[in-house]
């Protein structure tokens, strides 16, 4: 139950502004309109690979490559 380690913990300001990033970075390579419901699905897995434990921009992007 890797979700239930972080999901109670608050995302800061930084990491926000990390997952933002990540999010346009895979939106651009990937082709995807950030506010399609393909950019939908992807935020919430790329935020259920944070609150899985992905916690940085490595391991982020490494987690959302099945995407």
């Amino acid at each position: 139950m890797a979700n239930a380690i972080h999901q109670d913990i608050p995302i800061t300001p930084s990491e926000l502004d990390m997952l933002h990033g990540v999010f346009h970075s895979i939106c651009r390579a990937k082709s995807i309109e950030s506010q399609s419901e393909e950019g939908s699905s992807m935020a919430v897995k790329l935020l259920a690979r944070f609150n899985g434990g992905a916690r940085n921009e490595e391991a982020l992007m490494a987690a959302m490559g099945d995407f």
